[in-house]
Order: C-alpha cells, then structure tokens, then sequence
C-alpha cells in the first residue's frame, strides 16, 4: 500500500526459496537474479495514498484503506471475471499474471482511513478514521455486500488504530 494510490501484490517465493539454498544460490550468478521478488498484481482504485491492507482471515479477500475516506474488499479475478494477468483497458499498466477486482467498497468516513482489521470469522471490520471515528461493518459471507453495523464516536482525537480481541467480541 502506498501514497501511489495502488496496493501491489508480490510473490516472496524467490526470496523464500534463496533463503534456503543460500549457498547455492550464491555460487550461480544467473540465479541471484532469480531471488528477487516479482510483482503478481497491481490493484488501482483508490484516488488518494493507501494507509493500510488487511487480509481477510480466510485469505480470501485484501481490504484496503485511504485518504479517499473509502475501505475497498478487492478478490482475485477468475476466468469468468474476464482475462486474467491482462492489464486493465484504457491503461498504460503492464500485464500482470494475476488481476485483482474491487468486489465492494465501504462508504461512510469524513477522513483519511488509517487502520483495518477483521473480526477472527470475517464477518465483521473494523475501520478507523482521522475523523474521530471507529465503523463496523457487516460484511456478507460472499464479501460481496456490506454495511455499517455502528459508529463509535467517543474519542476526542483521532482514531489511528484498531484491533478485535481473539473471541471477535470486543474491539
């Protein structure tokens, strides 16, 4: 997440891998080039910098915050979602090999987004704000609906983080 406006996805395998073949790796010169991470996706939507992404406890779904004041779910696009890895149309991105889609977004803050976090079965998130302000929402088990389920408005200054204790009860 970044002040780009764009959350990338990337593959740590190589990193991952080299980690473990140290000493291989490093007698082969074709392969240090091998030990970089690659980009899998770049997500754009959001019209201001990115503050924060969340990954859904079934790993599923990527939430994201921004200045924007908008919380965006994002799920990887399948073949049925259109070509996938292909750079979304009237861009100049390039070619990805996964593409991610923006299934929902959540409207209600008068602020930048700061911080995300699910409740531990996924039904619910968190999201604080620079406007005071901590939402709840109630999001669908498809993650394709949601909405805000309370506001919590008893802090005097702002919000800049959020966590649900282990039961999913309390924030």
């Amino acid at each position: 997440a970044g002040q780009d406006h764009n959350l990338k996805l990337w593959d740590m395998e190589p990193v991952l891998s080299s980690a473990k073949a140290t000493a291989a790796a490093n007698a082969l010169a074709d392969d240090a080039a091998t030990q970089k991470p690659r980009m899998l996706a770049l997500l754009s939507g959001h019209l201001g910098a990115v503050n924060c992404a969340r990954w859904s406890p079934d790993g599923t779904v990527l939430a994201s915050g921004s200045d924007d004041y908008i919380v965006m779910l994002w799920r990887r696009a399948t073949s049925a979602d259109g070509s996938l890895g292909a750079a979304p149309f009237g861009t100049n991105q390039a070619a990805t090999p996964e593409r991610w889609l923006c299934i929902l977004m959540l409207r209600g803050h008068a602020g930048d987004v700061v911080d995300l976090c699910w409740a531990p079965t996924g039904r619910r998130l968190a999201s604080v704000s620079l406007d005071n302000k901590v939402r709840i929402w109630a999001i669908s088990a498809d993650y394709k609906t949601g909405h805000e389920l309370a506001v919590l408005d008893g802090h005097h200054g702002m919000v800049k983080g959020v966590s649900w204790d282990p039961t999913g009860r309390y924030v």
